[in-house]
């Protein structure tokens, strides 16, 4: 009794000792970049371009855009960035907008070459129409000019694009001549840029707002504050720009806006995967001690074992702060996994015990009978469970590594605390109670008994007609697709997906010079897996001198009138334009039905009923109608001079330079040390494996050292996916050599292994029968079940080569087995039913996986041994 109570208070010293110091200094990385060994060549690549440009994954804010709500997404925009940029605490950077101020009139250099040349022959095709355009400085003259215009033969030789293009500007000024509200918004640049085929220099993009290639999407990007110490790295930011984005949407209810990013995803995963784990695991504790307490008829067993697993998960903790002195986003999960096969050692302890206990009524010596019988094959177990995670310590990818030096200490703690605290406990409880108490015991099926023969050909054929399932085990390399598709982060990323082939996600290419950066830039975008690339060059063009002297020609040739101010004009000079404009549009109504251009005849009809309702209003109200017309009269004209002076200000630009450039633009393109990066954008959706693959290797034949976020992803998954085949190959190996060291017998060795090759073969084939795949998510659950399977198939060697009869074996550990997988069953089933598919994908397998072992170890198994028993019994 002195030594049962010494081992609790020691137990409970390290117990709070090792809390104590844990809650002190184990710290918890979360940054995905330290699961891999800053070793690989790669790692030091991304490493490197963090150091010289900073870090690129930031929170997407995706506004979707319409022809209708340009100006609600612009003041969206803007009112956030404002709402945000103060806050310097929780942001470090936002993008949403380039200053164009430096481009504004420059914006012609910068076009694409195609572009550029495209847009020299529209200018050179419609030099009279330009100029036409800016002589119409205000509503006036456009009135008069409009129906010179409408009067002459070239109205219907106009193609009819163009014709309805024209006619919809013109009825939209039409309508508003006493409107200075609209003048005031009226956008001439798009409907110019329109009109003649023009770069747009008014549309979001070339206002410098960030968006999708087809328009429909606009973007800000926000760096965010990360705390990688905490489990929601971007907690803060994140909750107080989702405030600001519920403000916005509830003062425009119909624009539609949505987060998502690498931060956003991989935050949405972890909070999603941890409310899962949490209404999982509370499902499952209920129901393991439920089932513990069935079996065992009394709950204060299992409240033992509890409490000794408590102990042996703390000396854990307390010995990874010690060792590695922290945890990283694969190794948080220790616990789970402790739990589910830690508690093993305590349920085989028990029933051994009560066993003891009913030969000899003595607590002390049935604990001493139950260590001297159970010690040793605890142990073989569980260094055979140990094995499959100590072997992650020589896989390549430092994720795994941790992962398995904690899990493996973990569960030597865990034996140790259930050979040591628990019959601690148990002397000190049963002392007091000496009455023992049978636990629920299983009778062997007396078809096993009495046709083992039969039991193993059932076997044997079942497995037989599964095995063409396994041909159809797949690995799942799609990291978006093991998500919770309920997210609204994964919903927008696949929107974005979606939007003209964007990705959130690029390579980077450094050069140490321009010369350099303009070669890789021509190679790089003659390939087809590419979709653009982005870099200096883009606002930074090397042909400044011959597209100054082609513009200054096309400037000649322009020569744009000087923009006259907008005059007062009387009731009776509107009056008198509105009829002569009436007649015009009458005539051109019988010429354009005449030369089947039906499109307009119906707009033509509506402006001259447009026309008759201002000349009533001229008549009756006169005053107020030409005081609204002279005020519009001079916004229009403020708008078309604006317009002049930055089409002749990009007609007649002034060369561009890299050092005269606005030090944010310079800061994203070139680094302090003179590197310059190339940003480089697939063609495809890179969450598709094959694609990934495509993209990188492609762009790695002309730079090997290229580096990115899909790079880290892709080589992180094939270091884990190699790291996986490494562990289960390894393991087999290991564990057959500790069963041979103990067993000494290959027959045994080979029965020994059987509940785990057996329930292993039967997994994958129901996997393939249910369509269930491999990935990065759920491939850890096969070392879980090597722990659980190979713990049960020690035990039932053990015992048949100590009692030498089948059914003694059956009857003494059918229910610790039962509760042994119920309890992996039980403590993982549920997540088989969370949203996250990753997770769900883990919860099935580890409950087909239990199942499978189970009906293994209890119909197999005695079949087996009911065989070796007919054989070893001698003849008469």
């Amino acid at each position: 009794m002195a030594k049962a109570l010494s081992i609790i208070f020691i137990s409970l010293l390290l117990t709070a000792g090792s809390l104590y110091y844990s809650y002190h200094h184990l710290k918890f990385d979360t940054d995905q970049d330290n699961l891999i060994s800053n070793s690989k060549d790669y790692q030091k690549n991304y490493k490197k371009f963090l150091k010289e440009f900073g870090d690129q994954e930031s929170i997407v804010v995706i506004f979707e855009a319409t022809a209708t709500n340009s100006d609600a997404v612009e003041q969206a925009l803007e009112a956030l960035n404002k709402t945000l940029l103060p806050r310097t605490d929780l942001y470090t950077s936002i993008d949403y907008k380039l200053d164009l101020s430096y481009f504004e009139q420059r914006f012609l250099l910068t076009l694409p070459k195609a572009d550029f040349e495209k847009t020299k022959e529209t200018l050179t095709q419609n030099t009279s129409l330009i100029r036409e355009a800016f002589g119409l400085s205000t509503l006036d003259s456009f009135l008069d000019k409009t129906t010179s215009f409408l009067s002459s033969p070239q109205a219907t030789t106009t193609n009819t694009q163009g014709l309805e293009d024209a006619t919809s500007f013109f009825t939209d000024v039409l309508k508003n001549l006493d409107k200075p509200d609209y003048f005031n918004k009226l956008d001439l640049g798009h409907m110019i840029a329109n009109f003649i085929d023009l770069p747009d220099v008014s549309s979001l993009s070339q206002k410098g707002y960030l968006v999708s290639g087809d328009g429909k999407l606009a973007f800000m990007q926000i760096m965010p504050k990360k705390d990688f110490s905490t489990m929601g790295v971007i907690d803060k930011p994140l909750a107080f720009l989702k405030e600001q984005i519920a403000l916005i949407q509830k003062q425009n209810p119909g624009l539609h806006i949505g987060l998502t990013g690498r931060p956003v995803l991989q935050h949405d995963e972890m909070k999603s995967t941890g409310t899962d784990s949490a209404s999982s695991g509370l499902i499952a504790f209920v129901g393991v001690f439920i089932l513990f307490a069935i079996f065992y008829r009394s709950g204060k067993g299992p409240v033992l074992a509890a409490i000794s697993l408590f102990m042996g998960i703390s000396w854990t903790l307390g010995f990874i702060t010690l060792t590695l002195g922290h945890l990283n986003l694969l190794s948080m999960v220790f616990a789970i996994i402790l739990i589910g096969l830690g508690l093993e050692y305590g349920v085989h302890f028990l029933f051994r015990y009560q066993t003891e206990r009913l030969k000899a009524p003595n607590p002390a010596s049935s604990i001493r009978s139950t260590l001297s019988s159970i010690g040793p094959t605890l142990a073989i177990s569980a260094l055979c469970s140990m094995s499959a995670f100590l072997s992650a310590l020589f896989t390549d990818f430092l994720g795994l590594k941790e992962l398995g030096f904690v899990a493996g200490a973990g569960l030597f703690f865990c034996l140790i605390s259930q050979i040591t605290v628990l019959p601690s406990l148990l002397l000190l409880t049963e002392s007091k109670n000496p009455k023992p108490f049978k636990p629920v015991h299983i009778p062997l099926f007396s078809g096993i008994k009495k046709y083992p023969k039969i039991s193993l050909l059932l076997f044997t054929l079942i497995t037989a007609a599964g095995v063409p399932f396994l041909l159809k085990i797949t690995f799942e390399h799609n990291l978006l697709n093991l998500q919770d598709p309920s997210l609204a982060s994964v919903q927008w990323e696949k929107k974005l997906v979606g939007a003209d082939g964007l990705s959130t996600w690029f390579l980077a290419s450094l050069t140490p010079s321009i010369e350099e950066l303009k070669k890789r830039t021509d190679v790089v975008n003659n390939i087809k897996s590419v979709k653009k690339t982005d870099s200096i060059l883009n606002i930074l063009p090397q042909n400044n001198s011959e597209r100054i002297a082609e513009l200054q020609n096309l400037s000649n040739q322009l020569q744009l009138p000087m923009v006259s101010a907008a005059n007062t004009v009387t009731a009776q000079n509107v009056m008198a334009l509105l009829e002569k404009l009436k007649t015009a549009l009458t005539g051109i109504q019988n010429r354009a039905f005449n030369a089947g251009y039906s499109g307009a005849i119906e707009a033509i009809e509506q402006n001259i009923a447009v026309i008759d309702t201002h000349l009533d209003t001229l008549k009756n109200d006169p005053e107020s109608f030409i005081k609204n017309f002279n005020e519009a009269n001079a916004l229009f004209n403020q708008k078309i001079n604006s317009l002049a002076n930055t089409f002749n200000g990009a007609l007649n630009p002034t060369s561009t330079s890299n050092t005269s450039l606005p030090p944010l633009v310079v800061k994203h393109y070139q680094s302090q040390s003179g590197q310059y990066a190339l940003y480089i954008y697939p063609s495809q959706d890179i969450w598709d494996p094959q694609n990934l693959k495509t993209f990188i290797e492609d762009i790695r034949k002309i730079d090997p050292l290229v580096t990115g976020a899909p790079i880290t992803v892709y080589e992180s998954a094939q270091l884990m996916e190699r790291g996986f085949l490494m562990i289960a190959g390894l393991t087999l190996v290991i564990v057959c050599t500790i069963l041979w060291v103990d067993l000494r017998k290959l027959g045994d060795c080979i029965i020994a292994i059987i509940p785990l090759a057996i329930g292993v073969l039967w997994l994958f084939m129901i996997m393939g029968i249910l369509g269930i795949r491999l990935s990065l998510a759920n491939f850890f659950a096969l070392p879980l079940l090597v722990g659980s399977a190979i713990d049960t198939g020690i035990h039932m060697v053990h015992h048949f080569k100590e009692t030498g009869s089948a059914e003694k074996t059956f009857y003494d550990l059918a229910t610790p087995i039962i509760l042994s997988l119920g309890t992996m069953l039980i403590g993982f089933g549920p997540l088989a039913f969370v949203h996250h598919r990753g997770l769900a994908s883990f919860g099935q397998i580890m409950t087909i996986g239990s199942l499978t072992c189970l009906v293994t170890s209890l119909i197999l198994m005695p079949a087996l041994f009911s065989l070796l028993q007919k054989k070893s019994v001698p003849k008469a």
